[in-house]
């Protein structure tokens, strides 16, 4: 593996800790070696069978990316997500500068619970954090899928100057859009 890039820090984000209520106590840190082995361990075999992702290996997904983040649960640093962005921070794409988001995954587990939203929201005050004025991500082409980023502020259409991988649906998150999932995400901010 090429771990020899430096993860690209976040001032804001990390060891703060947000309360969830269907998991807890929750955490933001630099995905290390450990954290996607032991997503690489768990979630194949809690993954349905017919997930499109079912090949997905986060060591591998991961190797040589600067930006890599995994969502902890702070009782016993189990893994409950994981992202990933291209490595060179906001790309000039229309009128603005968007963070794309390359791969998310929430623990299989925790999918259809308030977990995707907030770990999405997490994606939006980290784009916030360095600058973006949208995020861009492609999503699978499924029913589910679709519901989950239009409600969650995002349009499905063509971005000029960016596509998603062959047979993904891109999606587009405007300013207003961020800003909505950073106050959603903030709602979570653990006081004690």
């Amino acid at each position: 593996m090429d771990w020899h890039r430096p993860p690209a820090p976040s001032a804001s984000l990390c060891g703060v800790c947000f309360d969830v209520p269907e998991v807890g106590l929750l955490t933001l840190s630099i995905a290390s070696e450990s954290h996607l082995a032991q997503a690489d361990r768990i979630w194949p075999q809690e993954r349905r069978p017919n997930d499109l992702h079912d090949h997905w290996r986060w060591l591998k997904i991961m190797n040589g990316k600067r930006e890599r983040f995994s969502i902890l649960h702070r009782a016993d640093s189990r893994v409950v997500a994981l992202w990933c962005s291209e490595p060179k921070g906001p790309r000039h794409i229309e009128s603005g500068r968007f963070y794309r988001l390359d791969y998310l995954e929430v623990a299989p587990r925790h999918r259809q619970t308030s977990v995707g939203l907030f770990v999405l929201a997490l994606v939006a005050c980290r784009a916030l954090e360095v600058g973006a004025s949208g995020l861009v991500l492609g999503g699978f082409p499924i029913d589910g899928v679709h519901r989950f980023y239009t409600e969650a502020g995002g349009v499905q259409r063509d971005v000029r100057g960016w596509k998603p991988a062959r047979d993904l649906i891109p999606y587009i998150f405007e300013r207003s859009a961020l800003e909505w999932l950073k106050d959603f995400a903030d709602g979570f901010l653990d006081e004690s």
